[in-house]
């Protein structure tokens, strides 16, 4: 495995409980928010709670993001597109990545 050197500058401070412009670990604006404030958003962190300290693991991408890749696309019945201008996509939540795990 290569190593890519780098720093992680980390500032932990008291902050007062209304604290202006933050957003949560989604960036959803915690109210009292202001667009026209000159300072950062202050972004609060997800806390990690497991029974077990192995089964901790910190998000890697944000959470309010979903990615779609379609595994086959039909276009037989596209006749006047050259593209699908439509896609319709079912969501299955599963408890693994297994191939054989049901829908929950």
């Amino acid at each position: 495995m290569q190593t890519i050197p780098g720093s992680l500058d980390i500032v932990v401070d008291n902050i007062p409980l209304e604290q202006p412009n933050c957003v949560t670990s989604s960036f959803i604006p915690v109210k009292p928010f202001d667009l026209m404030a000159q300072s950062e958003p202050t972004v609060e962190v997800e806390e990690l709670i497991y029974d077990s300290t192995k089964h901790c693991r910190p998000y890697r991408v944000y959470k309010n993001q979903i990615y779609v890749y379609p595994k086959h696309l039909k276009y037989d019945s596209q006749k006047c597109f050259n593209k699908a201008r439509n896609i319709t996509v079912c969501i299955e939540f599963k408890n693994s990545d297994e191939d054989s795990a049901k829908p929950m």
